[in-house]
């Protein structure tokens, strides 16, 4: 019965995406999926090696030299210079690449060049562009980024994910909102925002937002802001994701997307007795590398508040839970859950520990990330631990097959009926064998003949 729901929910995702996929203007002429992941065979014009070398407004090179940014990652060489003709697209490359600066530096370009050019005004409650989170930890440091680049062309972004709070921000005129589907909606609908005006879309974290929270809204909101009765067509819409479904249409892609970091060393504990034990055993591992900085990983915010308790009652007093608010830099051990983490830049990341082993490979895949990310300086290697239970062995073997055989993780869990089938085999061979032993006992005291 478990295993008919979980199929069922993975057809309707799948369902989703391809009403989403067939409402979307897709236009870009690129090579195709598997061409592009295979190593870009059929893209012709040499890959920028600088952002001087790309046609962005001196504004943005200004900004971006003052930063310390001056190589582009191979996903922003690819994406930027595609997304600055203002057509759509979906931006797939692994966690940690610069996504973020992919997305945004085209849709500020785009828009000093309405501004500068079609002398387009900031009005109030009329956004041109609107970018679209899962959690709003991921809004504030999507805001930030694109705030730094804004304010050199007297443009002006905000965030609103609340529905208390948000609405004095509101009052004065602003150009880009960052917010969640469910939130854009609720605007809308109280006539807080116009959409008159809008002409650029973004779908951050697209694996988060096509997901069961939220990809109803998102698919409303697409069909909302397509319609042709619009005054204003939107121009581009660009879904952006670290782990992609494999469709139809064209993408931005990077060769490593779903293929585990390289760099990153990689351990899998197996704890025996779960309880007690793996909580001393994550203690041994942040005393043993006792100068890393660490992200650790629950299934659950229970599960979080438990171990922020004991490590707190261990004398470890820089650790802390993703909030609203919080300073990372005053965090070392930064415990935090799947969706509270998505997308949100932690760069003093050495460690990752999966204190709770993830559901799924492309949950692992995004939790590895967060270590071994892009920095100023480049790409920095990082550790992957994780803490395995009995039941968690099933899907860590697919993964270490993965990370041994340098395939992308989404080649062994394709067939997730594979997948549960095998956990099924095996929960049925433990049962087996439990009964098995009862019986011996049972005959060996001469209850039963």
């Amino acid at each position: 019965m478990q295993f008919v729901k979980k199929k069922t929910k993975i057809l309707a995702h799948r369902t989703i995406i391809r009403e989403t996929i067939e409402r979307v203007p897709f236009r870009f002429q690129l090579a195709s999926p598997r061409d592009i992941v295979d190593g870009r065979k059929n893209i012709h014009e040499p890959l920028a090696e600088s952002f001087e070398e790309m046609d962005l407004n001196p504004k943005i090179k200004e900004v971006l030299a003052e930063s310390g940014f001056r190589r582009p990652t191979e996903i922003q060489a690819m994406a930027i210079p595609k997304l600055m003709q203002r057509k759509s697209a979906v931006i797939a490359a692994e966690t940690g690449s610069g996504k973020s600066l992919a997305y945004t530096l085209p849709l500020v370009h785009n828009m000093f060049h309405d501004k500068f050019t079609m002398r387009s005004i900031t009005r109030q409650k009329n956004p041109r562009a609107v970018i679209l989170v899962p959690t709003r930890e991921l809004a504030l440091q999507v805001l930030s980024v694109l705030s730094s680049f804004l304010l050199n062309g007297r443009m002006r972004a905000i965030a609103s994910l609340e529905q208390f709070g948000s609405r004095k921000k509101m009052e004065d005129p602003f150009d880009v909102l960052v917010t969640s589907p469910t939130r854009l909606l609720q605007l809308i609908e109280h006539n807080e925002i116009l959409t008159s005006e809008l002409k650029y879309m973004v779908i951050d974290e697209a694996d988060s937002l096509f997901d069961s929270e939220f990809a109803r809204d998102t698919l409303n909101l697409i069909q909302i802001l397509t319609d042709e009765k619009r005054p204003i067509p939107l121009e581009y819409i660009n879904i952006v994701s670290a782990t992609i479904t494999r469709s139809t249409f064209e993408r931005i892609v990077t060769k490593n997307i779903h293929v585990l970091l390289n760099e990153l060393k990689q351990r899998f504990i197996l704890i025996r007795n779960p309880g007690n034990a793996k909580l001393e055993i994550s203690l041994q591992i942040l005393d043993k590398y006792h100068d890393d900085y660490f992200m650790v990983f629950c299934n659950d915010k229970v599960q979080c508040n438990k171990i922020f308790d004991y490590y707190y009652r261990h004398n470890l007093k820089q650790c802390g839970i993703i909030h609203g608010g919080v300073s990372f830099e005053d965090i070392r051990i930064l415990i935090c859950t799947d969706i509270a983490a998505r997308g949100i830049d932690y760069p003093h990341c050495d460690h990752v520990l999966m204190f709770d082993f993830p559901r799924s490979p492309v949950d692992y895949l995004h939790r590895a990330g967060r270590t071994a990310r892009v920095t100023k300086q480049g790409r920095k290697p990082g550790r992957v631990t994780s803490l395995v239970t009995r039941k968690d062995k099933v899907i860590a073997r697919f993964i270490q097959l993965a990370i041994q055989r340098k395939v992308p993780v989404t080649d062994l869990t394709e067939d997730s009926e594979n997948v549960a089938k095998a956990k099924i085999k095996i929960n049925t061979r433990i049962k087996s064998f439990k009964e098995a032993k009862k019986l011996i006992k049972a005959r060996s005291r001469g209850l039963i003949e």
